[in-house]
């Protein structure tokens, strides 16, 4: 079996490498010049061993962050029928224009807060508390 093998450039004094610099001159169809392979060496090293652990903190945290599906949404403004819903615990409100104003928040967050107060009861619950 070979060894694994990756393209590197190998710098020769007096050589370019890639495409020249004059390539609009030359025409699109001018032929790039051949990279050099060289070896890449294999041996396990701690540049290694912390790439297993950003893997592992990269994978937590897309386990964190929602996707981005329009599924995932949080909170919807209609405008042309002055309505804000909150999908999280489905609450529709038709007066966008107070909440967009900020005389109605309470009117937002106090059910929120009521939802989320819920949640921590019946996870204390569940634990036996």
């Amino acid at each position: 079996m070979y060894p694994k093998r990756a393209a590197r450039p190998l710098h020769r004094p007096g050589s370019l490498l890639g495409r020249p610099l004059s390539a609009a001159l030359l025409g699109p169809s001018a032929p790039s010049l051949p990279l050099n392979r060289a070896p890449i060496p294999l041996c396990a090293t701690s540049s290694e061993k912390s790439q297993h652990q950003n893997r592992a903190r990269a994978e937590a945290r897309k386990s964190q962050v929602g996707s981005g599906d329009r599924s995932e949404r949080i909170r919807t403004y209609n405008f042309p029928q002055g309505r804000v819903t909150d999908h999280r615990i489905n609450l529709t409100l038709y007066n966008l224009a107070k909440v967009i104003e900020g005389e109605a928040l309470d009117d937002v967050i106090n059910p929120l807060i009521a939802e989320d107060q819920a949640a921590r009861l019946a996870s204390l619950e569940e634990d036996g508390f």
